[in-house]
């Protein structure tokens, strides 16, 4: 992705300018914010305030922490219900990116896809009352 920006910033100083790149850098932050996210909650190391939660019992840190993740489990479902709902909408138009016409569709899926594993990843945590430790 960096190297497509810097590709085009370049030709653009020197008369050659990169067609697509912002589409290339586009493309390509679906698919690592959605690796990212991913991967961050599979190994429960989303970043976490803990000024109230670190002063209460162990028992009632179990039940903040299934509560935050039953809170984190809405919010993705919710999220993946409305790109699900905007992927059908569009099925069937052929969405694409101008240039390189990239298919929206496939990065729909691909974001889709990894929000449903988030959200599995915190109602997994919600029954077993795994929390983030630090």
């Amino acid at each position: 992705m960096m190297l497509a920006d810097t590709i085009a910033v370049a030709g653009r100083h020197i008369g050659l300018p990169f067609l697509g790149a912002i589409e290339i850098v586009q493309a390509a932050i679906v698919l690592m914010a959605t690796g990212a996210l991913v991967m961050a909650t599979m190994n429960n190391e989303h970043a976490t305030i803990k000024i109230l939660t670190s002063r209460l019992s162990s028992p009632g840190q179990q039940i903040a922490a299934r509560f935050s993740a039953l809170v984190c489990f809405l919010f993705l479902a919710l999220l993946a219900v409305a790109g699900f709902w905007i992927a059908i909408e569009t099925i069937g138009e052929s969405e694409r990116s101008e240039l390189l016409h990239i298919p929206y569709f496939w990065l729909r899926l691909i974001g889709f896809s990894g929000i449903c594993v988030a959200s599995a990843c915190f109602l997994k945590q919600v029954f077993k009352g795994r929390h983030h430790e630090s």
